[in-house]
């Protein structure tokens, strides 16, 4: 279950960078036609951080052509993350100096541990952690639609944020029939 407050948080960092991505006027017209509604006050929180976020990704694929929409959720995502590590602590605290001095696998894997935890809590969907080989890190995210994408641009903010010495690239898989569950992962380019 989502923490109110949290939800409050993660809200709010979603429509900031949705603002930030596409300016305040088509920002106002994409939250709009998710409310079916005239007038939102885009400063705000409205709905679930789920829903918010559905209503987002349903919205751009109905604007936009499917390549432009993936990008934009990516963009938004990378948005996102730095405005949500600076209202969510437990999310800011995985930067501190004893994690960041750990070896790369270790606080790799210990910080998306806690990454999808904190994540499943702030949007009430059930994101976890799934260990990868060869410098992979993987997060399965429930009913992973369109919004895999948000997550995604999400997680390589994340990487560049938790160790800026190494390069990131993000593979999705949306989720499929028989198959409800979405997939990133995270994967650090080798050292040319």
């Amino acid at each position: 279950m989502n923490n109110p407050s949290v939800d409050a948080q993660f809200h709010l960092s979603l429509q900031g960078a949705v603002i930030e991505i596409l300016g305040r006027q088509e920002a106002q017209k994409v939250l709009n036609a998710i409310l079916n509604s005239d007038v939102v006050d885009i400063e705000q929180p409205i709905d679930s951080s789920v829903d918010l976020l559905n209503g987002i990704s349903d919205e751009f694929s109905i604007l936009y052509q499917p390549n432009t929409a993936k990008g934009l959720l990516i963009r938004i995502g990378e948005a996102a993350f730095s405005k949500l590590r600076r209202k969510l602590h437990p999310l800011n605290a995985l930067g501190s100096t004893e994690n960041r001095l750990q070896p790369f696998e270790q606080k790799f894997e210990s910080s998306m541990i806690q990454l999808a935890e904190i994540l499943a809590t702030a949007t009430g969907i059930s994101i976890e952690y799934e260990s990868q080989p060869d410098q992979c890190y993987s997060l399965q995210i429930a009913d992973g639609s369109m919004h895999v994408y948000f997550f995604a641009g999400l997680l390589r903010a994340f990487g560049t944020w938790l160790d800026s010495r190494r390069d990131y690239h993000t593979e999705v898989q949306p989720a499929e029939t028989g198959n409800p569950s979405g997939c990133v992962r995270l994967c650090v380019r080798p050292a040319h």
